[in-house]
């Protein structure tokens, strides 16, 4: 919002292991805007989110302890009223087993939980295209490398539960 007051904003990130934030009172005095939505952001536990709260003068001054309030529980606001989800991040692993040792792998894909094949092609041998959440990852692979082989790994992705 160009023609607005302030645009005051908080956000907390992860990236390659590191936590990466920062907030901006965007002209606010120091200390009662960004740091207040920062607040909100930490008594809330959340990551990977950013937000910005717009406002525009309205004549009224609201002093140090309005401003605090006001940025802080708009931000406590818009967090209720938001869905929060979890982001899980996920393995891609190719794979090609006979059919024998396919059945003990949907067997243990019904046991673990976050793993799952997302594609199978049937000929002489079973080839899979299997999909395993981050912390599930090195105990399936340990189980499945002996009854596969030409296992490798394609890709990562992000999961929204």
């Amino acid at each position: 919002y160009n023609n607005a007051t302030h645009n005051c904003w908080a956000y907390k990130v992860h990236e390659e292991g590191r936590e990466i934030a920062n907030y901006s009172d965007n002209n606010e005095p120091s200390g009662t805007a960004g740091k207040p939505i920062y607040g909100v952001i930490e008594k809330f536990s959340l990551s990977n989110v950013a937000i910005v709260v717009t406002r525009y003068f309205g004549g009224v001054k609201l002093g140090i302890r309005g401003l605090i309030d006001a940025y802080s529980k708009t931000a406590e606001e818009v967090v209720k009223a938001s869905k929060v989800v979890t982001y899980e991040k996920t393995f891609i692993y190719e794979a090609k087993c006979d059919y024998s040792n396919f059945s003990f792998i949907q067997n243990l894909m019904q046991k673990q939980n976050n793993f799952k094949i997302t594609e199978q092609k049937f000929s002489d041998e079973v080839y899979f295209i299997f999909e395993i959440s981050e912390n599930n990852k090195d105990d399936v692979l340990s189980l499945i490398k002996i009854k596969v082989y030409n296992l490798n790994f394609v890709g990562n992705s992000e999961v929204i539960s």
